[in-house]
């Protein structure tokens, strides 16, 4: 390109305005160029996983789990945006409760500043991602219900789920322990608020 020529700078001008890269008589502007050519790289290398929308049914998500509120909620980054995930299909012990601390240190061991892929299937009612947590190929909902850290989900957990809660019942394991352990639901309905 000849910048000789003012028509012949004007029309390159026009063409590159898209991406505020400013031509004139001393070359390209290259602190613009290089900040237009990082955003577009950070634009086209964003991973598909970011932000689940629309129908969630089976959306998946890799992030690295960076926090632990209890033994079925987790906080992650992915592409530096953090998500609340909720474990599908269990039903954790709440923290002022008996075992609720050891649930929640359960899970920390397994996941804590893992990388981990998520199987994302609803959003509940407080705005948390519904999903189930795989590590390694593992599946940690299920670890948590047999290592008898939380009880299946009667309502949303499938079979696999319940076996796994009676087979911890009967070895008592984890909460199994105590004689009469109180479900999650009940714990919280007991409770003043």
């Amino acid at each position: 390109m000849s910048t000789d020529n003012p028509n012949n700078l004007n029309q390159h001008r026009h063409r590159l305005n898209l991406f505020n890269i400013r031509i004139d008589k001393q070359g390209v502007s290259m602190w613009r160029y290089v900040l237009a050519i990082f955003w577009l790289c950070a634009y086209f290398s964003a991973p598909a996983t970011a932000a689940p929308s629309g129908s969630l049914k089976d959306t998946r998500l890799n992030c690295r789990v960076v926090g632990i509120s209890d033994g079925d909620t987790i906080t992650c980054l992915a592409a530096a945006t953090p998500h609340r995930i909720r474990l599908a299909g269990i039903d954790a012990p709440e923290s002022k409760q008996a075992y609720g601390r050891r649930a929640k240190q359960a899970l920390s061991q397994y996941i804590y500043r893992r990388n981990v892929y998520i199987r994302i299937s609803d959003t509940d009612r407080y705005g948390r991602l519904v999903g189930t947590v795989y590590l390694d190929g593992s599946d940690i909902n299920r670890q948590m219900i047999a290592a008898g850290w939380a009880w299946a989900y009667r309502r949303y957990a499938g079979a696999d789920y319940i076996n796994a809660e009676a087979t911890a019942r009967r070895q008592k394991r984890g909460l199994w322990q105590d004689a009469n352990p109180v479900y999650p639901q009940d714990f919280r309905h007991q409770r003043p608020e």
